[in-house]
């Protein structure tokens, strides 16, 4: 496995993953489990949400400021990057 700038081995990339069940505890599980994977793996994780089809802008900057805070609690951060909109996690080693 080829190695990054930072000595890590992988970067595990996510995008457009859709849960249809909101507000169930769904997304919670799944990203508890993928940053458990990332730390016991010592993987960055990037996540690349996307805009909902069929909402207003409105609709999506009050998603993109939800899906902010949901990321952040799991210890992702906002990537300031030509990515707009990314966020990564590092492992905690």
């Amino acid at each position: 496995i080829p190695k990054q700038p930072d000595g890590r081995k992988a970067h595990l990339i996510l995008y457009n993953i859709v849960i249809k069940e909101k507000n169930n505890g769904h997304g919670s599980k799944i990203l508890a489990d993928i940053v458990n994977y990332a730390n016991e793996n010592d993987l960055i994780v990037s996540l690349y949400p996307v805009s909902q089809k069929g909402r207003t802008k409105k609709q999506n900057k009050r998603n993109q400021m939800r899906i902010e805070s949901f990321y952040e609690r799991f210890g992702f951060k906002k990537e300031k990057s030509k990515y707009t909109g990314s966020f990564l996690y590092y492992p905690k080693n």
